[in-house]
């Protein structure tokens, strides 16, 4: 009967509160009390939460203090069942604790104690509102119900806690971005967190067993299982392998660690696993090794440009110190040169009216004097930037010297253009640099006509950018035409600068 009652029942306390109750009836008391034994602020003590007391009968529900009961601590931690008659003339109780049983009201009581590893837990206790003779049948009955409602309390405490457990880990999978799953030692799956399905768009029982690798990348599949086959010789699982979005239909990377659960005896008994996306990781490294890759193309190809700068200009100057103030001169235009690159995003570009207002701006030249004219935004390859602002530099740097920016009567004028296609589908950029009010002194003129900025102009330019080019010098000024091919995908207009 006791059994059947509590068999289906879950709840700790119901089930405490339905064992009290079938053994009060039973033996028809007052009371019957099951406690736990807790330690609060220090003392132990007997915590009733859940009694059976009789009709028109005081509760015992609450917390009673070990100490008040000195006699029953040997009793207790022997886990032996004591059975008192007659508390008032029970010569084997103590005066402290005939007083505590007095302040309970508690003239006869049987009481099983259950002790377990060592330490008392829990006690059963049937109270009696007078003195009573327990027959050896009752007492064993007590001890009985006793034991059955601590096994069933254990269960219910175990099953509720195991419950809970389950909760949390279910809340928890599915708050995690991580895939989570779980399988056998050869690969094959029990179960898939609700992201698995939500991700991939595949139902949670059709990724067990190998199911799941209906939604790896076929060419990965392979690896895959190979990973789950050396897996419980190295102890873990680790793998990477692309897995297919639903919603983006497309393939993306995840990194895929698993580790055994073992049971007391150390066997194997589930795979726990999480599956990470990775993919924007591996899109950024993949972009970190272009950039080092360009990066170290780029510093190869200055390093020849500062290399073949230092020789040239060894080459025209008269001395060490004429030679120094020429090479600090070019390696601050070719600094100018790489600030503005070293600006840029991956898919911008630098404008040619930002090339040359930053090499004018860098000669400070004289308001007035200098007249840009052409549209914004023409975009320039990177490695048209580098060649093409030098030659600016040394036009810049000529007109500074000797032409029109050293004349305060003189004028500059750039104007720029873009012209149509040609029959290769290549726009050009054309560039015409004309000074004015100009009166060349010869030896000037030989200097300008002569030296390493004609020499990049009329021969790097047309050999490294295909460029077009002319220069002439003019009783009034220098004139210089340069015309170079640019991608179309860089023609990006606004308006004229002018």
């Amino acid at each position: 009967m006791l059994s059947d009652a509590l068999r289906p029942l879950t709840d700790a306390l119901e089930i405490q509160e339905t064992a009290t109750r079938l053994l009060g009836e039973h033996l028809d008391v007052r009371a019957v009390n099951y406690g736990l034994v807790e330690t609060l602020d220090g003392v132990d003590h007997y915590v009733i939460d859940r009694a059976y007391v009789a009709p028109g009968r005081r509760s015992t529900v609450g917390r009673w203090p070990i100490t008040d009961f000195p006699g029953f601590t040997t009793v207790m931690h022997a886990g032996e069942t004591m059975a008192v008659h007659d508390v008032a003339n029970d010569p084997n109780l103590m005066p402290r604790d005939k007083a505590g049983l007095a302040s309970t009201q508690t003239p006869a009581f049987v009481m099983a104690p259950l002790v377990k590893n060592g330490q008392p837990t829990a006690m059963l206790c049937a109270v009696e509102d007078r003195p009573r003779k327990w027959t050896n049948a009752e007492i064993a009955l007590v001890q009985e119900v006793a034991e059955r409602t601590w096994a069933a309390v254990e269960r219910a405490s175990a099953e509720m806690a195991l419950r809970e457990a389950e909760q949390r880990l279910q809340v928890l999978m599915e708050g995690i971005p991580q895939l989570v799953w779980g399988a056998v030692e050869d690969g094959r799956w029990t179960w898939a967190s609700p992201q698995w399905t939500a991700f991939t768009g595949q139902e949670e029982r059709d990724s067990h067993g190998w199911g799941w690798l209906d939604a790896v990348h076929p060419d990965d599949r392979e690896r895959a299982q190979e990973a789950w086959a050396n897996a419980v010789e190295r102890g873990e699982f680790q793998t990477d392998y692309r897995v297919c979005h639903a919603s983006e239909d497309r393939y993306r990377w995840f990194q895929t660690r698993a580790t055994p659960v073992r049971d007391a005896l150390g066997a194997i008994i589930e795979w726990l696993g999480t599956s990470t996306d990775v993919d924007d990781l591996r899109e950024l490294q993949e972009r970190q090794r272009v950039l080092v890759g360009e990066l170290q193309h780029r510093t190869r190809n200055l390093l020849g440009v500062v290399r073949t700068m230092a020789n040239r200009t060894g080459d025209t100057s008269d001395d060490f110190p004429d030679f120094r103030v020429r090479f600090q001169d070019r390696l601050e235009a070719l600094a100018r040169v790489q600030g503005l690159l070293s600006r840029l995003s991956d898919d911008d570009r630098v404008a040619f009216d930002e090339l040359i207002e930053t090499e004018l701006k860098a000669m400070d030249n004289s308001d007035g004097q200098v007249t840009l004219d052409g549209p914004r935004g023409i975009r320039l390859r990177s490695s048209t930037v580098q060649m093409l602002g030098m030659a600016l530099h040394e036009l810049a740097t000529n007109a500074v010297k000797y032409g029109a920016l050293s004349k305060p009567d003189a004028r500059l004028v750039v104007r720029w253009h873009m012209d149509p296609p040609d029959r290769r589908g290549r726009p050009w950029l054309r560039i015409d640099w004309r000074e004015s009010g100009v009166r060349m002194p010869p030896a000037g003129v030989a200097k300008l006509g002569t030296g390493q900025g004609r020499e990049l102009i009329e021969g790097a330019l047309p050999y490294q950018l295909s460029a077009e080019t002319s220069f002439e010098l003019g009783p009034d000024g220098v004139h210089c035409a340069i015309a170079i091919p640019v991608s179309a995908s860089n023609v990006q207009a606004e308006s004229s600068h002018a």
